[in-house]
């Protein structure tokens, strides 16, 4: 038994000492496994993280999104009221242009109306000038003409009251007194 004991003694502590490693590999594997499962715990804790960055982003884009889309929206609604609008006053705004043509071209023709008028006036204002110049010049001319035939209608009177004819030119050879 002493051998048997011996023999297996040593088979005892080999095996001893093949199970303590084996437990030693199966320790370190223990936590080499947790260390993963820590480090994968981390990596989940910042995905998670991130993905509610990532949604609450997603959130405020699509809150975006929305207002943009009732924004538009409102837009084509205001576009297809403002056509319609168009539509309506397209011939008014089309007469009315044609109105201002009208009386552009009106206008055109008063304006050159209204320069030849000037131009008339003057020329009329010279006229008057010259004319003016010319009675001023001449008016006191003309007031001896209008004495010396004043004077003439006495004499003729004159002479008539008398028994005398007038002589017309070119007989002057018979003035006589009348009987």
């Amino acid at each position: 038994m002493n051998e048997s004991s011996s023999s297996t003694g040593p088979n005892y502590k080999r095996e001893f000492e093949k199970e303590r490693q084996r437990l030693a590999q199966l320790w370190d594997a223990y936590e080499d496994q947790e260390k993963e499962v820590n480090s994968l715990k981390e990596q989940v804790d910042q995905l998670k993280v991130t993905l509610d960055e990532k949604e609450r982003i997603i959130r405020s884009l699509k809150e975006v999104l929305q207002t943009r889309d009732t924004e538009n929206r409102e837009l084509h609604i205001e576009l297809t009221a403002l056509r319609s609008e168009r539509t309506t006053w397209d011939p008014r705004v089309k007469d009315l242009e044609q109105k201002v043509r009208l009386q552009r071209d009106q206008f055109g023709k008063l304006y050159k109306l209204a320069e030849e008028l000037d131009m008339e006036l003057k020329e009329a204002r010279t006229q008057i000038e010259t004319r003016d110049r010319w009675y001023k010049k001449n008016i006191l001319v003309m007031g001896n003409i209008k004495r010396a035939m004043e004077e003439r209608e006495e004499m003729i009177e004159t002479a008539t009251s008398r028994g005398y004819e007038p002589i017309l030119e070119g007989e002057q050879g018979k003035l006589k007194p009348s009987e």
